[in-house]
């Protein structure tokens, strides 16, 4: 029988660390279902998924499987790119990296399907041996996690999922594989110190030397720290928070619209620019258990009289109501609100408010 190497993208044979190694013995434990490798930047997390998948697939001749991310660009030239890198050519029978149809079929006849979790309602009638989500931390709804999970039902086994992502906050996976001490699920966490043989030299000190305590926690520790309140590390209420007082009509406003879902709540951010392009919020609402049409109805009310040049809202508000057909986003549209979609990126997020916070010497404070 001939003998194949698994290599890292380096070239280099893998070797899994400490922590890799726990992750590895996690899934091949009997009593653990579902496993979590909740690392740092740079601690292999998706290359040790992939290698978890490829090791499953060469185990579950005919088994079928799924490697996913949240968009498929992300998942083409990332996560499935590490997949096919990583697996021997001699092994792969056939591979399509196109979006409808993204596979890598080994000679063994396992077959691993790449999807976009973008698109995770229509993998509603597949059975699956196992699956891989990469990135977890980018899934905002754990209805695509439990998806995937009823999903687990091929004859071949191991019927497990598997999950990399940098932690975030007290989120629904932090309650699901922590707080929720289910049995059934496992949490590794892995540093970025503890890959720091196979990263450039002073690659952690390098991003400690910029990064915020916080960001540093979440980054490199792999600590489940919350964001709220703290990340805005430039913020100061001496510095920030000023008296009220009546905005001039022509100064350009907007507005940054979050519609809510299930039980988080609706909200809406009102905002300004003065002649030197300082930017005020100047008001702000938000409240549980209010249709889109009352969402309506309380904004346009509280932005009366002014000329809003743009509204942005939540990439989330184009999911569409299952019973309905309409997105949050069409209905607002229909009560005259119409909105640009933004970008909810939080660690993007995070770095251009600091840097609108932090106060620049050159520049008078407006009068």
């Amino acid at each position: 029988m001939a003998t194949y190497a698994i290599r890292a993208l380096d070239g280099d044979l893998y070797r899994p660390n400490e922590s890799q190694l726990e992750f590895f013995g996690a899934l091949n434990d009997p009593a653990v279902k579902y496993c979590w490798l909740a690392g740092g930047q740079g601690a292999g997390k998706t290359l040790t998924g992939c290698v978890a998948l490829l090791l499953e697939m060469l185990r579950r001749p005919r088994g079928r499987f799924i490697c996913s991310r949240w968009t498929y660009g992300e998942l083409r030239t990332t996560t499935f790119d590490t997949l096919c890198r990583i697996t021997p050519r001699a092994l792969v029978a056939a591979r399509n990296e196109s979006p409808g149809n993204m596979m890598l079929v080994l000679r063994n006849g396992a077959i691993c399907y790449g999807w976009n979790l973008q698109n995770w309602k229509n993998i509603a009638s597949l059975n699956l041996d196992g699956f891989y989500c990469d990135e977890v931390h980018e899934i905002t709804d754990p209805n695509v996690w439990f998806q995937l999970c009823s999903r687990l039902r091929g004859h071949e086994g191991p019927r497990k999922g598997w999950a990399t992502g940098t932690p975030a906050g007290r989120d629904w996976a932090y309650q699901l594989f922590f707080e929720a001490g289910h049995a059934a699920h496992r949490l590794i966490r892995a540093k970025t110190r503890d890959n720091l043989a196979h990263l450039p030299a002073g690659y952690e000190d390098g991003l400690r030397r910029i990064y915020t305590p916080e960001m540093a926690a979440r980054f490199l520790d792999a600590e489940f720290v919350e964001w709220e309140g703290r990340v805005l590390h430039a913020f100061r209420d001496e510095v920030h928070t000023i008296d009220d007082f009546p905005l001039p009509a022509h100064w350009n406003r907007f507005r940054a619209i979050d519609p809510g879902y299930g039980q988080d709540p609706a909200a809406c951010l009102w905002g300004a620019t003065d002649e030197e392009g300082n930017l005020y919020l100047y008001d702000e609402w938000m409240a549980k258990e209010k249709v889109v049409r009352e969402q309506a109805e309380i904004i346009h009310k509280k932005t009366a009289g002014a000329l809003v040049e743009w509204t942005v809202i939540d990439p989330s508000a184009r999911r569409r109501n299952d019973e309905t057909g309409k997105s949050p986003l069409e209905l607002l549209q229909h009560y005259d609100l119409p909105c640009e979609i933004g970008d909810n990126r939080m660690d993007a997020s995070i770095h251009v408010l600091n840097n609108l916070l932090a106060p620049d010497p050159e520049r008078l404070f407006p009068d």
